[in-house]
């Protein structure tokens, strides 16, 4: 039976692997065209004041687009386990206890992105519901709140990517020599 299962998992995880690859390079992809936009945008902004004919949609699309960036940034953290953790002190715990710190951070790490969605989506409907307008751009403010969703999705699959795929990243086995 181990052989089945390790034969099987070998199998598995360079489809594993290339799924993962392939769903990543769409928020890669979105954040590079957001940094461009980000430039265009704030260069619009600053030739504008420059000949005195500012642009009022500029500061508010920069302000959308770096909304769309920070939350691209979080969900795209996790598939490398690059969050914020504490783990200078795991070395002066008990091992019974470092066997569980890794667990813990999987338990909470997927609580909040649940969390984060069930937030986000409320208020996405409630944008929705609303019909809530940007001031200057005039586009549904969904389309700047769906990012929160979004996020989430992307960082509970970095979850699942890292612990597939990269356990040793959070401390589920040590990595190989």
């Amino acid at each position: 039976m181990g052989g089945a299962a390790a034969e099987l998992r070998k199998e598995a995880l360079p489809r594993a692997a290339t799924f993962f690859r392939t769903l990543n390079r769409i928020p890669d992809y979105l954040a590079g065209i957001g940094v461009g936009a980000v430039i265009v945008t704030v260069a619009i902004q600053i030739l504008g004041r420059w000949v005195g004919r500012p642009a009022p949609w500029t500061e508010e699309a920069t302000r959308f687009l770096f909304v769309w960036l920070v939350f691209l940034g979080i969900g795209s953290g996790f598939r490398q386990a690059e969050s914020a953790r504490v783990t200078v002190f795991l070395n002066y715990l008990p091992a019974s206890l470092q066997r569980l710190v890794p667990w813990i951070y999987i338990l909470s790490t997927v609580g909040f992105f649940v969390f984060m969605f069930i937030t986000g989506a409320q208020l996405v409907s409630q944008q929705v519901r609303m019909r809530e307008l940007g001031s200057a751009l005039m586009i549904p403010m969904w389309l700047v709140g769906i990012c929160v969703p979004v996020s989430a999705l992307m960082g509970l699959l970095g979850v699942v990517e890292s612990v597939v795929l990269r356990p040793e990243l959070i401390g589920l086995r040590r990595a190989r020599k």
